[in-house]
Protein backbone atom coordinates (compact mmCIF):
# COMPACT_ATOMS: atom_id res chain seq x y z
CA UNK A 1 0.00 0.00 0.00
CA UNK A 2 2.68 2.25 1.01
CA UNK A 3 4.44 1.32 -2.68
CA UNK A 4 0.68 2.38 -4.21
CA UNK A 5 0.68 5.59 -2.10
CA UNK A 6 3.95 6.73 -2.94
CA UNK A 7 3.50 6.09 -6.77
CA UNK A 8 0.19 8.19 -6.41
CA UNK A 9 2.90 11.09 -4.60
CA UNK A 10 4.74 10.55 -7.93
CA UNK A 11 1.82 11.62 -9.83
CA UNK A 12 0.80 14.32 -7.86
CA UNK A 13 4.03 16.24 -8.59
CA UNK A 14 4.29 15.45 -11.91
CA UNK A 15 0.62 15.90 -13.00
CA UNK A 16 -0.13 18.99 -11.31
CA UNK A 17 3.51 20.43 -12.42
CA UNK A 18 3.27 19.95 -16.01
CA UNK A 19 -0.54 21.33 -15.75
CA UNK A 20 0.80 24.54 -14.32
CA UNK A 21 4.15 24.98 -16.34
CA UNK A 22 1.81 24.62 -19.60
CA UNK A 23 -1.31 26.43 -18.11
CA UNK A 24 0.03 29.47 -20.05
CA UNK A 25 -0.55 27.67 -23.10
CA UNK A 26 -4.28 26.76 -23.01
CA UNK A 27 -6.85 24.60 -21.62
CA UNK A 28 -6.86 21.99 -24.28
CA UNK A 29 -2.82 21.47 -24.16
CA UNK A 30 -3.12 20.68 -20.34
CA UNK A 31 -6.71 18.56 -21.21
CA UNK A 32 -4.19 16.91 -24.22
CA UNK A 33 -1.23 15.98 -22.13
CA UNK A 34 -3.56 14.61 -19.58
CA UNK A 35 -5.45 12.58 -21.74
CA UNK A 36 -2.42 11.53 -23.25
CA UNK A 37 -0.32 10.41 -20.39
CA UNK A 38 -3.66 8.46 -19.03
CA UNK A 39 -3.81 6.81 -22.41
CA UNK A 40 -0.17 5.34 -22.01
CA UNK A 41 -0.71 4.24 -18.63
CA UNK A 42 -4.05 1.90 -19.72
CA UNK A 43 -1.75 0.70 -22.62
CA UNK A 44 1.21 0.12 -20.02
CA UNK A 45 -0.94 -1.96 -17.50
CA UNK A 46 -2.66 -3.63 -20.42
CA UNK A 47 1.08 -4.86 -21.37
CA UNK A 48 2.73 -4.69 -17.80
CA UNK A 49 -0.37 -5.68 -15.18
CA UNK A 50 0.03 -9.91 -14.48
CA UNK A 51 -3.36 -11.78 -15.41
CA UNK A 52 -5.13 -13.15 -12.51
CA UNK A 53 -3.40 -16.73 -11.74
CA UNK A 54 -6.01 -19.48 -12.47
CA UNK A 55 -5.91 -20.91 -9.47
CA UNK A 56 -6.80 -17.73 -7.42
CA UNK A 57 -10.10 -18.00 -9.68
CA UNK A 58 -10.43 -21.47 -8.86
CA UNK A 59 -9.82 -20.97 -5.54
CA UNK A 60 -12.81 -18.57 -5.20
CA UNK A 61 -15.03 -21.12 -7.14
CA UNK A 62 -16.90 -23.85 -5.34
CA UNK A 63 -17.50 -25.67 -8.47
CA UNK A 64 -13.47 -25.76 -9.16
CA UNK A 65 -14.27 -23.51 -12.55
CA UNK A 66 -12.42 -21.10 -13.76
CA UNK A 67 -15.12 -19.07 -14.92
CA UNK A 68 -13.44 -15.40 -14.14
CA UNK A 69 -10.77 -14.80 -16.97
CA UNK A 70 -9.79 -12.14 -19.72
CA UNK A 71 -9.73 -8.25 -18.36
CA UNK A 72 -12.65 -8.47 -16.13
CA UNK A 73 -11.26 -11.36 -13.93
CA UNK A 74 -9.62 -8.79 -10.81
CA UNK A 75 -13.06 -7.48 -10.45
CA UNK A 76 -14.75 -10.90 -10.45
CA UNK A 77 -12.08 -11.97 -7.79
CA UNK A 78 -12.05 -8.94 -5.43
CA UNK A 79 -16.31 -9.26 -5.40
CA UNK A 80 -16.30 -12.73 -4.43
CA UNK A 81 -13.95 -12.25 -1.88
CA UNK A 82 -15.84 -9.06 -0.55
CA UNK A 83 -19.19 -11.22 -0.19
CA UNK A 84 -17.32 -13.50 1.24
CA UNK A 85 -15.37 -11.29 3.82
CA UNK A 86 -17.79 -8.23 5.08
CA UNK A 87 -14.92 -6.43 6.31
CA UNK A 88 -13.46 -6.48 3.65
CA UNK A 89 -16.51 -4.88 1.96
CA UNK A 90 -16.09 -2.05 4.64
CA UNK A 91 -12.67 -1.57 3.49
CA UNK A 92 -12.84 -1.33 0.00
CA UNK A 93 -16.11 1.24 1.03
CA UNK A 94 -13.70 3.29 3.19
CA UNK A 95 -11.21 3.84 0.51
CA UNK A 96 -13.69 4.40 -2.26
CA UNK A 97 -14.98 6.88 -0.27
CA UNK A 98 -11.32 8.51 0.64
CA UNK A 99 -10.02 8.33 -2.68
CA UNK A 100 -12.76 9.88 -4.45
CA UNK A 101 -12.89 12.80 -1.56
CA UNK A 102 -8.92 13.48 -2.45
CA UNK A 103 -9.45 13.33 -5.65
CA UNK A 104 -12.56 16.01 -6.22
CA UNK A 105 -10.15 18.13 -3.45
CA UNK A 106 -7.77 18.24 -6.16
CA UNK A 107 -10.22 19.27 -8.52
CA UNK A 108 -11.70 21.33 -6.50
CA UNK A 109 -9.52 23.25 -4.48
CA UNK A 110 -7.51 25.10 -7.70
CA UNK A 111 -10.79 26.72 -8.82
CA UNK A 112 -11.52 27.85 -4.90
CA UNK A 113 -7.93 28.77 -4.60
CA UNK A 114 -7.83 30.73 -7.93
CA UNK A 115 -11.70 32.67 -7.27
CA UNK A 116 -10.95 33.02 -3.57
CA UNK A 117 -7.26 33.92 -3.16
CA UNK A 118 -6.14 35.00 -6.63
CA UNK A 119 -3.69 31.94 -6.77
CA UNK A 120 -2.28 31.76 -10.20
CA UNK A 121 -1.90 27.90 -12.07
CA UNK A 122 1.86 27.99 -11.73
CA UNK A 123 1.91 28.26 -8.08
CA UNK A 124 -0.68 25.86 -7.46
CA UNK A 125 1.89 23.31 -9.31
CA UNK A 126 4.63 24.39 -7.30
CA UNK A 127 2.08 23.76 -3.91
CA UNK A 128 1.17 20.57 -5.45
CA UNK A 129 4.67 19.11 -6.29
CA UNK A 130 5.40 20.13 -2.59
CA UNK A 131 2.67 17.99 -1.56
CA UNK A 132 3.63 15.40 -3.96
CA UNK A 133 7.11 15.48 -2.47
CA UNK A 134 6.28 15.07 0.87
CA UNK A 135 4.06 12.52 0.79
CA UNK A 136 6.65 10.51 -2.15
CA UNK A 137 9.20 11.14 0.97
CA UNK A 138 6.41 9.62 3.65
CA UNK A 139 4.92 7.01 1.93
CA UNK A 140 8.38 5.92 0.30
CA UNK A 141 10.75 6.15 3.23
CA UNK A 142 9.26 7.06 6.46
CA UNK A 143 6.43 4.24 6.17
CA UNK A 144 8.94 1.09 5.93
CA UNK A 145 10.72 2.94 8.92
CA UNK A 146 7.32 3.32 11.38
CA UNK A 147 6.50 -0.13 9.99
CA UNK A 148 9.73 -1.64 11.57
CA UNK A 149 9.72 0.15 14.89
CA UNK A 150 6.03 -0.27 15.44
CA UNK A 151 4.70 -3.10 13.52
CA UNK A 152 2.06 -3.29 10.50
CA UNK A 153 -0.75 -3.06 13.07
CA UNK A 154 0.29 -0.65 15.08
CA UNK A 155 1.67 1.96 12.08
CA UNK A 156 -2.35 1.23 11.04
CA UNK A 157 -3.48 2.24 14.21
CA UNK A 158 -1.30 5.39 14.79
CA UNK A 159 -1.58 6.28 10.97
CA UNK A 160 -5.39 6.33 11.28
CA UNK A 161 -4.91 8.64 14.78
CA UNK A 162 -2.46 11.16 12.75
CA UNK A 163 -4.70 11.47 9.72
CA UNK A 164 -7.89 11.75 11.73
CA UNK A 165 -6.15 14.34 13.75
CA UNK A 166 -4.60 16.33 10.55
CA UNK A 167 -8.13 16.21 9.06
CA UNK A 168 -9.91 17.67 12.06
CA UNK A 169 -7.66 20.10 13.22
CA UNK A 170 -8.36 23.69 11.71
Amino acid sequence: MATMMSAFGVGLIFGPSAGGLLAPLGFPVVCFLASGVTFFNVLWAAWQLPEASSASVAGLNQKGETSASGAFSSIRITLALMQMQPRLTALYVVTFVMTSSFGTFVGVSPLFLHDVYGVQATQMALMFTCAGAVMVFAQGFLTSVVVGKLGEQLSILVGSVVRMLCIETP
